[in-house]
């Protein structure tokens, strides 16, 4: 049996089985009634039916059974495929499967399946995951679930699934890999859920994008090779643990933004001796900073650790209550001091530097003290004035 398309439109052959057959051969002829000639043989074909897009025009078709020792040709169909009158539309795009998706012409319904075009873990036709498992929330936006593909050293999350935007990182979607060094967050996520980024043993840095408000309980714990990480103005909250056992960590600066530093958020980071904190006002959970692992299993008080905020701050609470040493921000934070550790160094050119050349990024606290000739913008200007200042050729910088 034919059913014919048109010229922009798939003509369908379906036959019986024959008895004993192992293959089919497809043998198609075009031309005028009477006169035709070859026009495509398609060979070993397994299944009883093929589908085809042909050009417009006279066909005559019959298939050839076969199996190891003979083959018998059926009759031949006689047929017209029609000039398409219009092009295809494919507004329409669905996801059928894992590996494929569907596009449907509005115009005539004609349906045409292709496999997925992965960019990113994401089909760049149907908007279909590839690489992660995911829900639709309420609000209408995806929250990933479940990394598929563990085998990747570079981690480019989508900003969008089926067309809406990525907003969560869900619980423990990438923890215990040795295989991850790489993570690009887009700036389309809000959440950073439980343990999400937990025991990535090779990740050295991680720039959280200006648009995460949480960053959940254990979510980073156990990155043993994390160095730094900049947490932007936009988050709230740092849960619990949230990058506790982070051994290679040797700076952090806390924004105004932040509200609440949950319990033991930066415990056994036994390489940061100093933190930062620009709000006035945030709860600090027990332990959240300055405690190392010790003897016999226990958390220690870390010798020589400090703390920098503003005076009255419960930063400056903290400190005392803990018994650190506490280093007092001017009200207006001090030009050129971008890593904030009360003076300016080289390692503050080297910031701004890596800033300019995009390996990294600043908080908006530390775009404002990075310029430094005040001209409402960090350019190459500002490096070479905070040089001019470490080598004594000026003497203020502003």
């Amino acid at each position: 049996m034919v059913i014919a398309g048109d010229s922009a439109t798939e003509t369908k052959f379906t036959w019986a089985a024959a008895s004993g057959a192992t293959l089919y051969n497809l043998r198609i002829k075009s031309g005028v009634p009477g006169n035709t000639a070859s026009y495509q043989d398609i060979w070993g074909v397994t299944e009883t039916s093929y589908n085809i897009v042909l050009p417009a025009g006279y066909y005559e078709v019959y298939v050839d059974a076969a199996n190891f020792f003979s083959y018998a040709a059926s009759n031949t169909v006689k047929f017209y495929v029609e000039e398409c009158d219009h092009i295809h539309d494919f507004s329409s795009k669905e996801s059928i499967s894992d590996d494929e998706h569907q596009l449907i012409c509005y115009i005539c319904g004609y349906t045409k399946t292709e496999s997925h075009n992965n960019v990113n873990g994401v089909c760049d036709v149907c908007g279909k995951s590839i690489y992660y498992d995911y829900t639709i929330l309420d609000d209408g936006t995806v929250e990933i679930t479940r990394n598929l593909k563990k085998n990747r050293e570079e981690i480019i999350i989508p900003n969008k699934i089926e067309n809406k935007p990525v907003t969560n990182i869900g619980a423990y979607v990438f923890n215990n890999s040795y295989v991850i060094k790489n993570i690009v967050i887009p700036d389309s996520i809000i959440n950073i859920d439980e343990g999400a980024f937990s025991g990535l043993y090779n990740l050295q840095s991680i720039t959280i994008p200006n648009s995460v408000a949480e960053i959940g309980d254990v979510a980073f714990s156990a990155d043993t090779s994390l160095e730094s990480v900049t947490i932007p103005d936009s988050v709230k909250v740092i849960g619990t643990n949230a990058f506790s056992w982070c051994g290679n960590l040797n700076s952090i600066t806390i924004p105004k933004s932040v509200t609440s530093i949950g319990e033991y958020a930066f415990a056994w980071d036994d390489n940061l001796t100093s933190v930062t904190i620009y709000s006035n006002n945030v709860n600090i959970g027990e332990k959240a900073f300055g405690y190392i692992h010790g003897s016999n299993g226990n958390i220690d008080k870390m010798k020589g650790f400090t703390i920098i905020g503003y005076n009255g701050s419960t930063a400056e609470t903290y400190a005392k209550e803990n018994g650190f040493t506490f280093i007092p921000l001017d009200e207006t934070s001090k030009l050129g001091d971008v890593n904030s550790d009360g003076k300016v160094t080289i390692d503050d050119v080297t910031l701004v530097q890596k800033y300019l050349a995009d390996i990294s990024e600043l908080t908006d606290t530390q775009k404002s003290v990075a310029n430094v000739n005040n001209d409402g913008d960090i350019s190459i200007d500002d490096v070479t004035m905070i040089q001019k200042y470490l080598a004594g050729i000026i003497t203020k910088l502003g």
